[in-house]
């Protein structure tokens, strides 16, 4: 069954879920999939509880650990048709989130919108990593184009809802000092640049709600930019 409102949406690493189908495709595993399978499949243990709720949730597998037939389409897939099945995949779960955000045109914010609606609440910059890793890896986004949207669209638009108090009736804009971080440093992925532009400088300031706001979508494009590691 599709991701539906006010139910649980999965958020474990789009890396994490794509070991697990990769390794069904090329080793197969011992089934049913559960923890100690998980683990013999070098997915660390402080992830092994999420990718098991977020493998149901996708529907790659049942409540019982064995693969849906939807996985195992996707295990038997040919290499060139592997990104096809998987797209059509992606947008059956995600279908609710489909009719509110396309990820190829819209801006981080507007994508993150279209996930407040799931539990857990507090895991919703989580969801919004893992569906862009799937939509990527399955075709729907080009490669780095979310870290690119992020720079472009939602840099500009994050500028606007973070603006000074007032700043709407100036004629001119007021020029900001730069940030201590420049956001074209060497090795700081795009993403991340567009957001530490959008922080108001120069004492401007912003309400809570609009840090609060810009703190929700910044780490949702962390995650993305910089995936994490468990500690080896």
């Amino acid at each position: 069954m599709p991701i539906r409102t006010g139910e649980p949406a999965p958020y474990a690493p789009p890396a994490t879920i794509l070991q697990v189908v990769n390794a069904l495709r090329d080793r197969g595993l011992t089934t049913p999939i559960n923890a100690d399978v998980l683990l013999r499949a070098g997915i660390t243990e402080s992830l092994v509880p999420r990718t098991l709720r977020s493998l149901v949730g996708l529907e790659l597998i049942d409540g019982e650990g064995r693969l849906t037939p939807a996985m195992e389409a996707l295990r038997r897939a040919p290499s060139s048709d592997f990104q096809a099945r998987l797209e059509e995949h992606v947008r059956a779960v995600y279908s609710e989130v489909f009719q509110f955000t396309d990820p190829a045109k819209d801006d981080p914010k507007r994508i993150a919108d279209a996930f407040r609606v799931y539990e857990p609440i507090g895991q919703r910059a989580r969801m919004v990593t893992l569906f862009l890793g799937l939509c990527e890896a399955a075709g729907i986004i080009p490669p780095n184009m979310a870290r690119k949207s992020a720079t472009t669209t939602s840099g500009s638009s994050a500028r606007k809802v973070l603006s000074a108090p007032g700043a709407a009736g100036r004629s001119k804009p007021e020029k900001q000092a730069p940030a201590t971080l420049a956001p074209n440093a060497p090795g700081l992925p795009p993403a991340l640049g567009g957001f530490l532009a959008s922080i108001p400088t120069d004492g401007a300031g912003w309400t809570r709600a609009e840090r609060d706001r810009w703190l929700e979508l910044f780490g949702a494009v962390l995650d993305y930019a910089i995936p994490i590691r468990e500690p080896v």
